[in-house]
């Protein structure tokens, strides 16, 4: 059965575009995104390696372009795709059209709710909840520092006794859940106009001392170019071994 993931809140700024064009496409690769935003900005990734064809449209088109996708939906080939919503009121809109047109009777649809640490953010979730009553909810705790302390660290979702703060992992009768962790690395490969996929992929099956050693056979007489072509190298290694370590964590979950 084919799988549709909708990143959504109706809160702004708390890293659906960062799900969407750099987690997913990880996970899943080959996806088809979907971004409806008035706003869109993600365009930077339409050339993407990791990404087998991406939209973006305005939230007057949105109607069609989802009647469209029930359409496609109907074959029998295994795709994944995304549909990045913008926040506001154009979560609420979408979010009602995907209702009306019954995706969910098409594909496994999957609503993917970023939320960042504050009370705000929290009890937003349980107002994602109350709007997607029924429907397959996954809460991604977007920007974590350090994933051995997070119950700690984030006490507005898991709560306080001490301070009195009220879990809304209990109160939401603890749903599913995934982990982002904070890296540049998401930021540093948009700026690159890539995917967090497509800017690991050049360190995939080399470590740095076979790449050294190509390198020197290629620039042996240029050391200022030997050493850029190295540093490039080893932004690309480190978000391989980012990825490695993340994906592990969070594949199983998806």
């Amino acid at each position: 059965m084919k799988k549709v993931f909708v990143i959504a809140n109706t809160k702004g700024g708390v890293g659906k575009t960062t799900i969407a064009t750099h987690v997913l496409p990880a996970v899943f690769p080959g996806c088809e995104i979907l971004e409806i935003d008035d706003n869109n900005q993600s365009n930077i990734f339409q050339d993407s390696m990791s990404i087998k064809n991406f939209e973006s449209i305005k939230l007057d088109e949105c109607k069609d372009k989802l009647e469209e996708i029930t359409f496609k939906l109907l074959d029998d080939t295994e795709e994944v795709l995304i549909i990045d919503c913008g926040g506001g009121n154009d979560t609420k809109e979408i979010i009602s059209q995907i209702k009306e047109l019954a995706l969910d009777d098409y594909a496994k649809v999957t609503f993917i709710i970023p939320i960042m640490n504050s009370f705000m953010q929290a009890k937003n979730a349980e107002d994602m909840t109350r709007l997607l009553k029924g429907k397959e909810i996954i809460f991604a705790f977007n920007g974590v520092t350090d994933f051995s302390t997070i119950k700690d660290d984030w006490i507005f979702w898991f709560g306080n006794e001490n301070l009195g703060v009220e879990s809304y992992h209990e109160k939401l009768n603890k749903p599913r859940t995934i982990t982002i962790p904070a890296s540049p690395l998401f930021e540093l490969a948009a700026i690159n106009r890539m995917t967090i996929s497509d800017f690991a992929k050049p360190a995939i099956g080399i470590s740095i001392p076979d790449f050294s050693k190509t390198l020197f056979k290629n620039y042996g007489d240029n050391k200022k170019q030997y050493l850029k072509e190295l540093r490039e190298f080893r932004r690309h290694k480190a978000a391989k071994d980012f990825l490695d370590k993340f994906l592990e964590n969070i594949k199983g979950e998806l």
